[in-house]
């Protein structure tokens, strides 16, 4: 009995000391006394980034923001306003498993505007999630014109979740891209939304969707990859010719044809 009363005077001495535990202690502790919601709106203002990231977090997974309006209104307020990349990011993740006013409209924001990358992956990411026709522009010139690659992947990979002839029309935009791990995830993309074996070209899929009355209907059910050319050259010939035909094409570009 003396030991239980031991344990118990640690862990409350640990909950109450705050920032003196080391983070594993910390986490372990706050599982068994979560810190209650109003604490977590104070944290918001702290000036350490990680401890506002954190914040951000919890009051994401917390029952509470699906009820009380004010908490959604924060979590967009911080996505657009917190001076660290990290916390805005945070919050643009935590956006996509919400419900509420403005949800929509500040993922649009954060993809179109917000100057780090790593913030407009998440928002790109988050728009897919929710699956909200407004997003679909936003997405389309994000994977036409985002000078950051990730994001334009990003973007590509979110446009799958709709079932929505713009949608897949901002996909056919990439399938001649430059890129070629971007015209893949669109060739992809679009397999994966119509479950059709069509081969990666744009007026193949144009064509497909201008006479499909249900383009959708096998939404989900992507045929297998055709298997392009290998690309490993056979030993052949001499040294020299070897090693002309290991670079005489793009891998990826191989794969693709």
């Amino acid at each position: 009995m003396a030991r239980h009363a031991v344990w118990v005077s640690v862990v409350l001495a640990v909950w109450v000391g705050g920032c003196t535990v080391d983070p594993p202690l910390r986490k372990v502790t706050e599982k068994i006394f979560p810190r209650p919601i109003g604490v977590r709106v104070v944290e918001l203002e702290s000036e350490d980034a990680d401890v506002r990231r954190e914040a951000v977090l919890a009051i994401a997974k917390s029952q509470k923001v699906k009820s009380v309006p004010t908490l959604v209104r924060l979590m967009c307020t911080v996505a657009r306003r917190d001076p660290e990349p990290m916390v805005r990011a945070a919050a643009a993740r935590s956006l996509g498993r919400i419900e509420g006013e403005d949800v929509v409209g500040t993922l649009v924001y954060l993809l179109m505007s917000d100057p780090s990358a790593y913030v407009r992956v998440d928002a790109a990411l988050s728009l897919g999630r929710k699956a909200a026709a407004e997003g679909i522009g936003a997405l389309a010139q994000a994977r036409r014109s985002d000078p950051d690659g990730d994001v334009r992947l990003a973007a590509a990979g979110a446009l799958v979740a709709f079932k929505d002839r713009s949608a897949a029309e901002a996909l056919m935009g990439g399938l001649e891209d430059s890129d070629i791990a971007h015209a893949r995830r669109c060739w992809e993309g679009l397999r994966y939304m119509t479950g059709q074996d069509i081969p990666r070209q744009r007026g193949a899929w144009e064509e497909f969707f201008a006479s499909a009355e249900d383009p959708f209907a096998r939404y989900g059910r992507a045929p297998p990859l055709p298997k392009g050319k290998s690309q490993r050259p056979l030993l052949t010939k001499g040294l020299p010719e070897f090693i002309k035909e290991l670079f005489k094409e793009d891998v990826r570009e191989g794969e693709l044809k």
